[in-house]
């Protein structure tokens, strides 16, 4: 979640840590009730003009460097979508429309919750039911504190559980793909090993972990697997054709290609056990439907899952911001927004509503730009939209294994951590100690930048083309780490 908050679920932090970014993304404090969600109002809004919108996209892409960009509006009854940028993020790809599909993220929690509040609503299940009556036979959860109540379905996805963000044992083996390989045994291993770090409803933090248990254990209790439940518990009744977990091949020339922070090519994600927390793709034109179902809950078949979902139960460490179940409320500038965002290591996506105003939007962005603040923006014009610098993009070049080896060695941040430089079958591996080993990409003999994060690293050489320190620039800062070990010969 990226505590100065960004999107539901890319890799994030200091690049070096693998922490899925599935969580809230805007800068939002005191807790308040939401409008009742679906009821007659004001008449519609105006949103921002075309010609702003426009401009302010062609912006953000050129800050991004490639992708595309994608938003859904809704008006009341009416809808539009504007959208620039191509499939493969090259001016000569196919243009982005309504119809092309792009990755959640975290916004899947959403999914996630509506299907707990529907199987609430059959009777099926309570808020308040224990996760371990739904566990598999031989699971089991590690104890918390004598005193500690059990942890509800509820609490799961409202985020107050007591789970941390992500699995301790959480190792993935490709980290362009990270919750691909985590399975049902590791989540049910790490559950019974490890405590929960502190009670269920002692506070909000953020957990993919929990949504991603949630999901699992839902799809278990209808014996049909999470993605078949939600598709039809809640898809099919809202007719949302567009939205996958897998994307069938029918459908596999609209998916939009992902761009890291750097604007490089990435790996589209895939999900096994943590699918709940952040699988989904889909369209603006799907989105904007689930939106309208969203605002008038009651003209739906999940009307009372829905309005379930939206009605605050707990407070969050954001600013003006209570949580429901999946959805983020948000009350602030005298305006009622109900969002969520979500990110992978190629997309971005931002989806929210007001409902009084009768106003909705859904951003999706195939670029490793957070884009929440044109949500709110669209929603709120007294939410500032960021500006930012068109990007330069970097090109990786193929640099012959004696070049590679002249700056592989160890560095020390002072006062900090070692820095691991090795190379590898594949070019040259950073890890920061106790970390993932992490691909980086070279520019020059001396530039290299990584994959997934805006993060970059310059080697500097003594006058006899030797190393004696690398800096590593994020999130604008320059950290330097002086080299203490594995001087090679100078090539």
């Amino acid at each position: 979640m990226h505590r100065n908050p960004r999107s539901f679920l890319p890799l994030a932090g200091l690049v070096l840590a693998v922490t899925a970014t599935l969580a809230p993304s805007a800068v939002l404090g005191q807790p308040a009730p939401a409008s009742a969600p679906g009821t007659a109002a004001a008449p519609a809004a105006t949103f921002t003009d075309e010609a702003t919108l426009d401009a302010r996209l062609s912006a953000r892409l050129a800050a991004a460097g490639r992708g595309a960009i994608v938003v859904g509006l809704l008006n009341g009854a009416s809808a539009r979508f504007v959208s620039v940028g191509t499939i493969e993020g090259e001016s000569e790809g196919r243009p982005v429309d309504a119809d092309t599909l792009f990755e959640l993220g975290s916004v899947s929690k959403v999914f996630t919750a509506t299907l707990l509040a529907e199987m609430v609503e059959r009777g099926e299940l309570r808020l308040d039911t224990p996760v371990t009556d739904l566990l598999p036979p031989g699971a089991r959860l590690a104890p918390a504190a004598a005193t500690a109540r059990p942890i509800t379905l509820g609490d799961l996805s409202s985020h107050v559980s007591g789970l941390p963000r992500m699995p301790q044992q959480f190792t993935p083996k490709n980290i362009l793909d990270p919750y691909g390989d985590y399975g049902a045994a590791a989540l049910f291993a790490e559950l019974g090993a490890v405590p929960p770090p502190r009670a269920p409803g002692a506070r909000f933090e953020y957990s993919n972990l929990g949504v991603g248990l949630l999901g699992e254990v839902l799809g278990r209790r209808l014996g049909q697997g999470y993605e078949a439940a939600v598709r039809a518990r809640v898809l099919e009744p809202l007719a949302l054709r567009d939205t996958h977990v897998v994307t069938p091949p029918a459908w596999a020339t609209r998916l939009a290609a992902g761009f890291d922070a750097s604007g490089n090519p990435t790996p589209h994600w895939t999900f096994d056990a943590l699918a709940g927390a952040g699988a989904w793709r889909s369209s603006a034109k799907d989105m904007v439907k689930f939106l309208a179902a969203s605002i008038s809950p009651q003209a739906v078949p999940l009307g009372r899952a829905m309005r379930t979902t939206q009605t605050p139960r707990a407070d969050t460490d954001i600013p003006e911001t209570r949580i429901g179940l999946g959805w983020l409320v948000r009350q602030k500038n005298g305006r009622t927004i109900v969002w969520h965002n979500g990110g992978t290591g190629g997309f971005h996506t931002w989806l929210g509503f007001d409902a009084e105003r009768r106003l909705g939007a859904v951003v999706l962005t195939s670029t490793g730009l957070d884009i929440d603040d044109l949500g709110f923006n669209l929603l709120d014009a007294a939410s500032p939209v960021k500006s930012l610098a068109p990007r330069k993009l970097r090109r990786a070049v193929t640099l012959s294994t004696q070049s590679l080896d002249v700056v592989t060695g160890d560095y020390k941040i002072t006062d900090g951590p070692r820095l691991l430089v090795r190379r590898g079958a594949n070019g040259l591996t950073v890890q920061l100690e106790g970390q993932p080993a992490l691909p980086v990409l070279a520019e020059s003999p001396t530039a290299f930048f990584y994959q997934g994060v805006d993060a970059q690293i310059d080697f500097v050489l003594d006058p006899k083309g030797r190393p004696v320190r690398l800096v590593l620039h994020q999130n604008g800062r320059d950290i330097p780490a002086d080299r203490v070990a594995g001087v090679p010969a100078a090539p």
